[in-house]
């Protein structure tokens, strides 16, 4: 079978069926997922999207705004910026800060991924970093020294103040940073082992100004930037590679190359600038172009997505945003539901397109948030966070320690949790809203080495210069090693077993193996994109990519091959499958799946409200599942395609706890301050009480009809199952391995069944009451390929190189038909020890079309353009005929 998602530079491959839509964009951008490397920062690769969709308590970038942690959510994030509370496109609505998420414009993997993202905010409209007023990127970090001493420009375009740092000292501030000044320059270290090196600036004739020329990772990996007079002139990758940076006359960034080894160069971005010096235009790798436009003050007033929605800004007279929204510009919104309400929910505001937001600032950082469908109400503080947040009534509560670390949260019923912190504002103590208590031990650095949970466990990790070892409760051992380059190159398991993996000189993993064989065998092309893999079995799969990154086409072993097409954004539009199927799917302005327009010719409609939360599916045959949605996006009703309906009750915070079934009964659920359902109460009164232990894993239930009591481990393996019933009491009994698999399970009335596996040979046994034995066999990709069962009788698999199952043979020895002396051996078209003997045989779409029994005969299998089955007929026999409503 051929692999999707085999090494980790491949990216996901986009796929559906009539009934479930995976929708896929570009692969995020890479890396090694190594102790030196970092993956893709916002998980957009190089696709270039510029955000997620709907958030809760937020907009649609929400949980990707000042701090990226989802501080504009109800729910609480432990993170350092935990707080930041954004609506809309988004707008901080404590600072009154217009801002856009990161868009990735270029990416490329290898042991220290390189990324270099844009983003803009109104704080910075008057600073011009080479990308136009109010812009800056990944590697735009500078440092400036003024009066008050060091200050750090960050990516994200904030100023953060060290105050003095003198010469071979170095200076904590906020987030765990610590400021280093040397003979040359700065060093910045951050808590995830990144450095990042500033020499001085020689065209600054004031010698204030230390440009970002470098950034290294704990394994000694390098991206070096490298200036021309004024301007950044090129940027070299960790392996060797080079981004050449085009400027303008004005030094302003025109274009991002990647000149290849090879010669070939890719444009990765195109940057086009108005008189003003203001960005206006990008055009991305594959010809796509989102524009810009501001007012005099180099606010931003509105953005052009390339699928052709537009978002929208206003301010206030002090410069703050006031409202947003997004309109499709030909007035239009294919995934809108018709029937929304015109207004806001201030009752007076016509509602505008989608994510439509309108703010009003109060007096000590108050402020108040009106949408489509909830008001919401925030107190900021002077960290830019809130204390307090209101949504639909609800109220969730913050408190900060003097850093602006998050110290607890308060959730609407009123359950706490509260965080302890060291130096750095890394957590050392977690206290939950019951009272339980985990702690982490640290090294200085901030790295894990202890982590001591609410029953006592504990989980070690220690590292050494090339290995990273791994204690888990129960005292299993897992270890990875590691090259020069921080790249795993070996694992062990803690029994044992070992899997090794060896990279190219760019860092590409291209090969993986066991004790036994080589697993898998990879190639790529010079941007680090995996172009084939060859599987254990030797059958190879290759993947086309475009410029940009997106996935073109699979060619699978055999010669078949599907292919994609995608919008502006890189989302999935188009699917054709190798025997030829197409699905085409039409989609919203930020990618929200409107039609999906199936082989057959039907389509599937869905719509959703203005904050982009799906309400209704309208299927081929013009049924209607609808939902009904709280102003905080909860169910609160669902009606079937056929009619039928479900109601749901929620708490305060907006977990279920009744649901009113299609016929009218109802079920009630009490849970605790941590949301864990520990009864449920039917229609007839009768009720199931759960219980749980210290990591929230289920350990009794108890119903009329009897109870079930589960024992565990210290790493949450069931060890024990206890069942009383009828005052009569049956246990399980399981004993595992030390990675958690089964070898014995025993029971109270004296059965038993026994594992025994070898996994260099890739079998095991099993055994039934320690006498009626089976052995499985499988091959390198973890297929079964042979069962010997214990009178003799074998069963055999065998596939093609696509991985699918072509052979099936079922043999009994004992009626083997025994060659007497001086006759030859079985001669013949059945060999009586072969019982059953089967091939199978597919399609262009790999289903099953037909199937050969040595006894019955060929049946021949037919499907309509949505791989439905239609007919099923033998040889020399009735068919069956399919028809679906």
């Amino acid at each position: 079978m051929a692999r999707t998602a085999p090494v980790p530079n491949i990216p996901a491959i986009p796929g559906m069926n009539p009934g479930v839509f995976v929708m896929g964009g570009g692969g995020a951008g890479g890396g090694s997922g190594a102790r030196g490397g970092k993956g893709s920062k916002n998980r957009q690769g190089a696709d270039g999207k510029s955000g997620g969709e709907d958030a809760e308590g937020g907009g649609k970038s929400a949980c990707a705004t000042p701090g990226k942690d989802g501080g504009g959510c109800p729910q609480h994030h432990g993170g350092s910026r935990s707080g930041a509370a954004s609506h809309g496109d988004p707008i901080d609505v404590v600072t009154g800060r217009v801002f856009t998420a990161p868009i990735v414009d270029l990416a490329l993997p290898g042991p220290m991924p390189l990324e270099l993202a844009r983003s803009y905010a109104t704080s910075i409209r008057d600073r011009d970093i080479g990308l136009g007023y109010g812009w800056t990127h990944t590697f735009a970090w500078e440092v400036e020294l003024r009066r008050s001493g060091a200050v750090v420009w960050t990516e994200d375009g904030l100023d953060v103040a060290f105050g003095a740092v003198e010469r071979d000292t170095g200076v904590l501030g906020p987030h765990g940073w610590v400021l280093h000044r040397h003979e040359e320059g700065f060093a910045l270290d951050v808590p995830d082992g990144t450095r990042r090196i500033f020499e001085l600036d020689m065209d600054d004739p004031l010698r204030r100004r230390f440009r970002l020329t470098a950034v290294e990772d704990r394994a000694g990996n390098r991206i070096q930037l490298v200036y021309g007079k004024a301007a950044l002139a090129r940027i070299v990758d960790c392996v060797g590679r080079t981004i050449r940076v085009l400027t303008t006359r004005e030094g302003r960034i025109a274009a991002l190359e990647i000149v290849c080894p090879s010669g070939r160069v890719v444009r990765a971005a195109r940057y086009d600038h108005d008189k003003a010096g203001r960005l206006i235009r990008v055009t991305d790798a594959d010809g796509h172009a989102t524009t810009y436009a501001y007012d005099d003050d180099h606010r931003l007033v509105s953005y052009r997505l390339p699928t052709g929605l537009v978002f929208h800004f206003r301010y206030d007279q002090a410069g703050r945003g006031v409202e947003t929204w997004g309109e499709h510009e030909s007035g239009v919104d294919p995934c809108l539901a018709d029937d929304l309400p015109e207004l806001l929910m201030d009752g007076a505001t016509k509602a505008r397109g989608i994510h439509h937001v309108k703010v009003d600032y109060g007096p000590h950082g108050y402020s108040e948030v009106v949408d489509a469908a909830c008001v919401f109400r925030h107190f900021g503080n002077e960290h830019g966070k809130t204390d307090k947040s209101v949504a639909n009534g609800r109220v969730f509560s913050r408190t900060y320690d003097s850093r602006g670390h998050l110290t607890s949260y308060t959730d609407a019923l009123g359950a706490t949790t509260r965080w302890e912190r060291d130096l750095f504002g890394n957590e050392t103590r977690v206290i939950d809203a019951l009272g339980r208590e985990t702690r982490i031990e640290r090294l200085p650095n901030g790295d894990i080495t202890r982590i001591i949970d609410a029953g006592g466990g504990e989980t070690e990790i220690s590292a050494g210069q090339n290995a990273l070892v791994l204690k888990d409760p129960t005292g299993a051992l897992f270890e990875v090693r590691y090259d020069g380059r921080g790249l795993p190159v070996e694992t062990v398991a803690p029994n044992g077993r070992r899997r090794i993996y060896r990279y190219d000189d760019h860092g590409n993993a291209v090969e993986a193996s066991d004790e036994r064989s080589v697993l898998w065998q990879a190639t790529y092309d010079e941007l680090g994109r995996c172009t084939s893999l060859r599987d254990e079995g030797g059958a190879l799969t290759r993947y086309a990519y475009s410029d940009k990154g997106l996935l073109l086409a699979i060619e699978e072993p055999g010669g078949l091959t599907s292919r994609f097409a995608y919008d502006g954004l890189g989302n999935l539009i188009e699917a054709t499958d190798p025997g030829g199927r197409r699905t085409v799917l039409v989609r919203g302005g930020t990618g929200s799946l409107a039609d999906a327009r199936l082989p057959d010719g039907t389509t599937v409609r869905l719509r959703y409200d203005r904050k982009e939360r799906l309400i209704r599916v309208h299927n081929a045959r013009g049924e209607t599942y609808a939902v009904e949605l709280s102003p905080t996006g909860v169910k609160r009703r669902e009606r079937m395609f056929d009619g039928r309906e479900i109601r749901y009750e929620h708490d305060l915070a907006d977990r279920v706890v009744g649901v009113t079934l299609p016929g009218g009964d109802e079920v009630l659920l009490e849970r605790d301050l941590l949301g864990r359902i520990v009864k449920r109460t039917r229609a007839d009164g009768s009720e199931e009480l759960f219980e749980y232990d210290f990591r929230d894993d289920l350990i009794a239930a108890e119903t009329a009809a009897g109870r079930v009591e589960l024992t565990r481990n210290a790493a949450g393996w069931i060890t024990r199952e206890r069942q009383i019933v009828d005052g009569a009491t049956f246990e399980v009994t399981v004993d595992r391995d030390v990675v958690g698999m089964p070898v014995r399970h025993r029971t109270s009335l004296g059965h038993s069944a026994e594992w025994r596996r070898d996994y260099a040979g890739r079998a095991f046994k099993l055994l039934l009451d320690g006498t009626d034995e089976a052995e499985v066999r499988l091959d390198a990709a973890g297929r079964e390929i042979e069962r010997v069962l214990s009178q003799g009788g074998r069963v055999l698999f065998r596939y093609d190189e696509a991985g699918r199952l072509v052979e099936k043979r079922v043999t009994a020895p004992r009626l083997a038909r025994v060659a007497g002396p001086g006759e030859p051996d079985w001669v013949g078209a059945l060999d009586p020890s072969v019982t059953v003997h089967q091939r199978l045989g597919y399609n262009a779409s790999s289903e099953l079309s037909v199937l050969w029994d040595a006894r019955r005969g060929a049946t021949r299998y037919s499907y309509d353009a949505l791989g439905q089955l239609l007919a099923a007929v033998p040889d020399g026999a009735r068919g069956e005929l399919f028809a679906y409503l």
